[in-house]
């Protein structure tokens, strides 16, 4: 049938289009051995992160991991993904359950879309919801990877 209508690998519904996929711009990572959280305010767990949004628009994936132990008794603490500083345009939080004497991994994968063109920055930070109390977070890292929207 290709031969008689000439349309060898080109009909759309048997040869679809390939879609265009994202460019990876840069990868970027940040490191901090240890940080002591208390619910005195936002402790960077690694410091900032900054980049350069692209024209058309750019995707920041975040991946951090690190571990949490206290020896206060049962706490959590709250993990905040900021972008852009003091004024942020996005946050979100997550309530980590840490319990007493035991070590307690944490990880998490973020995505941001839309991000416009222009520098821009993102901060993890983290804060106990108890009083006077302490978490060590240990063996933070963070990878944020961002690519074309």
């Amino acid at each position: 049938m290709g031969k008689i209508a000439g349309i060898k690998n080109k009909s759309p519904e048997t040869y679809p289009q390939s879609q265009a996929k994202p460019t990876v711009i840069e990868t970027l990572s940040k490191t901090l051995p240890f940080a002591a959280l208390s619910n005195g305010g936002p402790v960077n767990l690694v410091d900032p992160i900054a980049f350069a949004g692209q024209p058309g628009g750019s995707k920041a994936t975040i991946m951090f991991s690190n571990y949490f132990d206290t020896s206060s008794g049962a706490l959590t603490v709250e993990v905040e993904v900021v972008l852009d500083g003091d004024s942020p345009s996005y946050t979100t939080t997550f309530a980590v359950p840490i319990p007493s004497g035991t070590p307690t991994p944490f990880s998490f994968v973020f995505e941001l879309t839309g991000l416009a063109a222009g520098p821009h920055s993102i901060q993890v930070t983290g804060e106990t919801t108890a009083g006077g109390e302490t978490v060590d977070a240990r063996n933070n890292s963070a990878v944020v990877i961002i690519t074309s929207a």
